[in-house]
């Protein structure tokens, strides 16, 4: 029974770390407009700067990005490859996409270009962000309470 409810929990708390997820990556987007806006910084101080603040922390592919950048190589493509093999495991295909699609315009345009992108990109991000709230708020106490109920049946079963 316990296996089960902690299945439960498992997978309770995954809903709740990609919605809190999507939060850090909205604020990061924030980030991103306001040295854009701003400072008119380049992508590698974007980059740079956003690495050192310890609200992205958990972001592990800022950090992986920043050490795997180089000229030789487009920014767009060293993003992609640092989303791809990011650790973080409660980001769903249609999460990784939006980041992907991040890196692939920051540096492509000029500044007003950039800031239009990061807006909608923010946008994109609500929807997703919505959505998988509403998925904590419906499904997270489903998963739960079929962990116990789950468990107390095979515990029944087996008497």
């Amino acid at each position: 029974m316990l296996i089960t409810a902690m299945l439960g929990n498992y997978f309770s708390a995954g809903l709740n770390m990609r919605y809190a997820m999507l939060k850090k990556i909205n604020y990061m987007l924030d980030e991103i407009a306001i040295l854009l806006r701003y400072k008119s910084s380049t992508v590698y101080e974007i980059l740079e700067h956003i690495s050192k603040d310890e609200r992205f922390y958990e972001l592990d592919f800022i950090n992986t990005a920043l050490t795997r950048f180089n000229v030789q190589e487009s920014f767009g493509l060293t993003w992609e490859k640092a989303v791809e093999n990011s650790s973080i495991t409660c980001l769903q295909k249609e999460d990784r996409l939006l980041l992907k699609s991040i890196g692939k315009n920051l540096g492509k345009s000029d500044l007003e270009g950039q800031l239009s992108t990061v807006m909608l990109e923010k946008e994109e991000l609500s929807a997703l962000i919505e959505a998988s709230q509403t998925a904590y708020l419906t499904k997270s106490k489903l998963y739960r309470t079929l962990g116990v109920l789950s468990g107390a049946f095979i515990s029944v079963m087996i008497l």
